[in-house]
């Protein structure tokens, strides 16, 4: 039987409400980030102010990073990494996401994070992918987000397992 898309918990384990998701219950989760090499004042993707640490409120990106949990401001020496956005592994080399997160980036410095539980941590069992290919829905509309849709090809297959 097919358990894609089943979590392996109960549903109110979700981030809503502010309630942490158990760790590996949703394996096929991806999470979409960029990396910053320690640059300071570097204005990074829409909705993120370098050094400053301040995001745009209307921004939905970024909540699953909690800002009072965010790396100090000194140290930023090693590559940081600035989650974005999420999709779902929906095959081993591609992830679905929404369009109008990645229709301004270079696919070369898009990072996909698969088994993820806490981007600040150096997990055990986390695939980190590059991405090769954007293919984006020929009619997005940008002032209603219409087929804001977008498929990302990885670089290499991703192993599916339970994390």
């Amino acid at each position: 039987a097919c358990t894609c898309g089943v979590p392996s918990g109960a549903p109110d384990t979700r981030i809503v409400g502010g309630v942490e998701a158990r760790k590996n219950n949703f394996p096929w989760r991806a999470a979409l980030y960029t990396k910053e090499e320690g640059r300071r004042g570097h204005r990074g993707h829409r909705g993120h102010r370098g050094h400053r640490g301040r995001r745009d409120q209307r921004d939905h990106r970024n909540q699953s990073i909690p800002s009072d949990r965010r790396r100090p401001r000194g140290d930023r020496a090693r590559s940081q990494k600035k989650l974005f956005c999420s999709g779902t592994l929906i095959s081993p080399n591609w992830v679905l996401t929404a369009m109008h997160c990645v229709r301004q980036m270079r696919t070369s410095e898009i990072y996909v994070g698969l088994g993820n539980h806490d981007l600040r941590q150096n997990e055990a069992n986390v695939q980190e992918k590059r991405v090769t290919r954007a293919i984006m829905h020929p009619e997005y509309k940008v002032k209603t987000l219409e087929n804001d849709i977008a498929l990302l090809q990885l670089d290499s297959a991703a192993t599916i397992n339970n994390y």
